[in-house]
């Protein structure tokens, strides 16, 4: 798969009722957000990368449709670190679009997109 740049500014993850994960992937603006959602399209594989000796590890959304893969960088820290088993577990279930709101929030983008 070919890699693409995406301009994500940042990266959270909310814990749901049933004991899942969803993670929202947060862009500049509205008309970044209506971009990136057309572009990951339906289907999503979500994996990642990590040594466990750097302070960083990535995210890689992997997009079958068009054939191409994006890696969004996290810091690892004790509290993302629990990211990285979530993921290998399947226990992160979809992935929303947002942007900031202006007030220290953020606005998403659409319905979410379940991961496969």
């Amino acid at each position: 798969m070919e890699e693409i740049k995406l301009d994500i500014k940042g990266v959270r993850m909310t814990n749901q009722d049933n004991g899942g994960h969803h993670l929202i992937l947060v862009v500049l603006n509205a008309m970044q957000a209506d971009i990136l959602k057309h572009t990951l399209g339906d289907h999503i594989v979500l994996g990642h990368i990590y040594d466990g000796h750097d302070i960083t590890f990535h995210l890689v959304f992997e997009l079958p449709h068009i054939n191409k893969l994006f890696k969004v960088p996290v810091n690892a820290s004790a509290e993302t670190k629990k990211w990285l088993e979530w993921i290998d577990e399947n226990l992160v279930t979809n992935i929303w679009v947002a942007y900031p709101d202006g007030k220290g929030g953020i606005i998403p983008v659409g319905p979410p997109i379940p991961l496969y």
